[in-house]
């Protein structure tokens, strides 16, 4: 793409018009923040009367049919219109949420991006140049330079106090500022084509027209922390278990690493686009002042340097031997710009935002896809006397219960290839005998969760109950049983129309399904 100029320069020195890597960079950038912006915010602002109010109603329709059979396929309208009525204003809820994100991202980058400059001049006590008595000579030959790098307006020049040959652009506003730190003022008169170097460099800047995305992407590096983990910490703290808090915790952080690396390779990308101008005497001095750099610049320097402002000095060398290796995608960086596109993605966001604990490595095997219809199901319990079950049975102490089901008891399950399962209990019951009683344990209602497999394992998990009711009967003793949302693990067999799952749990209890693969 063609880089932006200021102005029309004469011909001769002024280089021309060159593609550079930085707007590309810049664009992956934003891309990168906004995408993980709105990850975080999908917790911030929660109406959690809301979210209860919802919850109780969608529990109060466990009297009427499903919305949809999953053994047949059809919708039941009034079920459906009764779940949607329950949902209300959810989906409104949720784009006002992203839209208060982003304003609040955008008010924070606003914010970092008009103070940026005054806090360069305040913090480095910064002086014009034109109000420096004995700078004439100086003055004459930076306006003689700024002709020759074609701005059509010359910027301000500003001095700072520190000793490094060296400078900065940066704008405020309508104006450019180029500072020349102090050391490179006294090279003017001791080293002149350093001084012209490095003048020339920060010229290039301005020429490329890369100062304002220079102060954007910095301002957005700063947002993100500002605008979305700063708010989201707060809306986590004490209101979120913790295992969701590790669960989101590890994203946010990898997330705030994809946007500092992405920004940072923004940075980099403007450094090789100014070199690039650079021409005959002034690379050739520039190109000695990188090679009295004498940091390190091994393997391990350059891992580190996606995590720098400026690229490595033996990389701009490098490129400036070498100026078409300015547009070769380096890994790192063409990694963080497939994430950043990955998060803005429709399919992916939503995704992350409905299901955060779901992973593009989990295994399915197709085998299971399909509706399954039970036809024997066992099921081994331990029971305390003490509990409410042992109460209700009269035991003095602890006992085991063993129930099975059949093929009349009416249960189905759905597996789905994007790895959601949906259990339909169509007054499903299992009965046994516990201390001489004989016990019934029923069950009606939807529920849906996630599911995967590998090695022979099987794996449930992100469970949500919207209603299912569970009563079990001891004698002629009946009570409700409170069912959380819980992950099992255990082991199956899948054949063409069988299918066979056995879940076992931490206390030794276990069940073990039968299925046959329904013709619906």
């Amino acid at each position: 793409m063609p880089t932006a100029a200021e102005g029309s320069g004469p011909a001769g020195a002024v280089a021309p018009p060159l593609p550079s890597a930085t707007l590309g960079r810049f664009v992956a950038a934003v891309t990168a923040v906004v995408g993980t912006s709105m990850f975080g915010w999908q917790t911030v602002l929660v109406d959690r009367e809301a979210t209860r109010q919802r919850a109780e109603c969608l529990a109060g329709l466990s009297g009427l049919p499903a919305p949809v059979d999953v053994r047949t396929g059809t919708v039941n309208e009034e079920s459906l219109a009764a779940v949607q009525q329950c949902l209300g204003t959810l989906r409104g809820d949720s784009l006002r949420q992203m839209a208060v994100g982003l304003a609040v991202l955008a008010a924070a980058t606003a914010a970092v991006y008009l103070a940026a400059p005054w806090c360069e001049r305040w913090l480095r006590d910064l002086r014009r140049l034109d109000r420096v008595p004995g700078t004439g000579a100086l003055r004459s030959a930076l306006a003689g330079l700024v002709r020759e790098a074609g701005l059509r307006r010359p910027p301000v020049f500003v001095v700072s106090r520190s000793a490094r040959v060296s400078g900065n652009t940066f704008d405020a506003g309508p104006l450019r500022y180029v500072r020349l730190d102090l050391g490179l003022v006294h090279a003017h008169r001791t080293a002149p084509p350093l001084f012209r170097a490095v003048v020339l460099h920060e010229l290039a800047h301005v020429r490329n027209a890369d100062v304002h995305l220079t102060r954007l992407a910095i301002a957005q590096s700063w947002a993100f922390p500002l605008a979305v983990l700063v708010p989201v910490a707060v809306n986590y703290v004490g209101s979120v278990p913790v295992r969701r808090l590790l669960d989101d915790g590890w994203r946010l952080a990898a997330f705030a690493l994809i946007v500092q690396v992405s920004v940072w390779s923004v940075l980099r990308a403007r450094e090789f686009a100014a070199d690039a101008r650079l021409t005959g005497d002034d690379r050739a001095a520039a190109r000695a002042l990188l090679a009295a750099d004498r940091r390190r610049s091994g393997r391990w320097a350059r891992l580190g340097s996606v995590f720098r402002f400026h690229p490595l000095a033996q990389a701009r060398v490098d490129t400036l031997a070498h100026p078409g290796r300015r547009f070769a995608a380096r890994p790192v960086e063409a990694l963080g710009a497939g994430l950043a596109a990955g998060i803005a993605a429709a399919g992916t966001v939503a995704s992350v935002l409905l299901r955060p604990t779901a992973t593009a490595t989990v295994s399915r095997d197709p085998c299971l896809v399909g509706v399954w219809r039970l036809t024997d199901g066992r099921y081994h319990l331990l029971v305390a006397a003490d509990s409410l079950l042992g109460g209700m049975a009269g035991l003095t102490r602890d006992a085991t219960l063993d129930l099975a089901s059949g093929a009349e008891d009416g249960s189905a399950t759905a597996y789905r290839a994007d790895g959601t399962a949906t259990d339909l209990y169509d007054l499903t019951a299992a009965r046994g005998t516990l201390g001489g009683n004989p016990v019934r344990y029923t069950q009606r209602g939807v529920q849906t969760y996630r599911w995967s497999t590998a090695g022979g394992r099987y794996r449930q998990y992100d469970q949500v109950d919207p209603g299912v009711e569970t009563v079990v009967r001891v004698g002629d003793r009946e009570a409700d049983l409170p069912v959380g949302p819980e992950e099992n693990t255990g082991t199956y067999r899948c054949d063409d129309d069988r299918l066979t799952v056995r879940l076992e749990y931490d206390d030794g209890a276990w069940s073990e399904e039968s299925f046959v693969r329904s013709p619906a």
